[in-house]
């Protein structure tokens, strides 16, 4: 354990001292508070009272603030993600890093540890100011529901840039060409920010079940539908947008047979309607952290 806590103080220690990825964090919190007065626009020109009819606008900064971390975000975990190997490889550090009596699997972990930690900070740090100056701009007095509405939105979200990290980690491992990974990370990161998988899980369901163009989404049966929303879910950061647009919802809709019920809607029923988004914002960074591991260990990276 000293071993890893010497390379997390580390690389902790880089991080604040480089300038790419301390202006990038800076972009981050400037968008986000610009963001918030773009939001506190959005609230009144909708002109809703507290509780409208389906959709909460008084939750509506993370439906303002989604793109922006996608993107921004998106670029801040790649900065550090890219950096943690490349940097000291171009750098030469790494070699020598390695021939101090230290393990490797010591120095990944300590690597992917702090960039957890620094990126869990960056974002929730933006995020939280964010809300901070929506609050004080609109006179909202968030409830204890919309707060923890707000932190399953800031956890979710950053479940979303430790994945951007962890495969932009793993690229920079697997690739000694810095302009290879870097290629790679950002057609990843256009493809799951894309809407490029709807396409494609629509126009399987057309080839399986035969259907014309004038098919309804509501008429497909439950396989049909199953398969869609999984081809779907791929476009990682528009399907986290619509599991963010149901927790702005009152309430929430539920097949029953041939109808559509209405019930009360909460963080818990949101978090199984979408479960599919869960589970694949859980599954990306469990697994290309894993990855990011197995290539340090096994293989030449200096």
């Amino acid at each position: 354990m000293a071993g890893i806590s010497c390379i997390v103080k580390k690389e902790i220690s880089d991080a604040v001292s480089n300038k790419a990825f301390f202006l990038s964090c800076a972009v981050l919190l400037l968008i986000s508070t610009l963001t918030s007065i773009t939001a506190s626009k959005v609230y009144y020109d909708h002109g809703l009272s507290p509780g409208g009819n389906t959709t909460n606008y008084e939750l509506v900064l993370m439906r303002e603030l989604l793109p922006k971390i996608a993107t921004i975000g998106a670029l801040v975990a790649v900065a550090y993600g890219f950096n943690a190997i490349n940097k000291e490889r171009t750098e030469g550090s790494l070699k020598v890093l390695l021939s101090y009596p230290i393990y490797r699997d010591q120095v990944i972990l300590g690597k992917l540890f702090a960039s957890f930690i620094l990126l869990t900070f960056v974002s929730f740090v933006s995020q939280l100011v964010s809300l901070s100056l929506y609050l004080f701009q609109t006179n909202i007095v968030f409830t204890i529901a919309e707060f923890s509405i707000y932190f399953t939105f800031m956890c979710l979200t950053t479940l979303l840039l430790i994945g951007y990290l962890g495969m932009s980690m793993f690229l920079s491992i697997a690739f000694r060409d810095q302009k290879k990974s870097l290629i790679f990370i950002f057609v990843i990161i256009g493809v799951f920010n894309s809407t490029i998988f709807f396409s494609y899980g629509e126009l399987i369901i057309k080839i399986l079940y035969g259907l014309g163009p004038g098919y309804r989404f509501t008429s497909l049966g439950a396989t049909a539908r199953a398969i869609y929303e999984g081809i779907y879910t791929l476009s990682i950061a528009d399907s986290l947008r619509i599991t963010i647009e149901r927790l702005m919802w009152n309430r929430l809709p539920v097949s029953s047979g041939e109808e559509t019920i209405w019930i009360d809607n909460s963080i818990l029923n949101v978090l199984i309607y979408r479960i599919n988004t869960v589970i694949l914002l859980i599954i990306i960074p469990v697994l290309s952290f894993s990855a990011s591991y197995v290539f340090f260990t096994r293989r030449d990276v200096t």
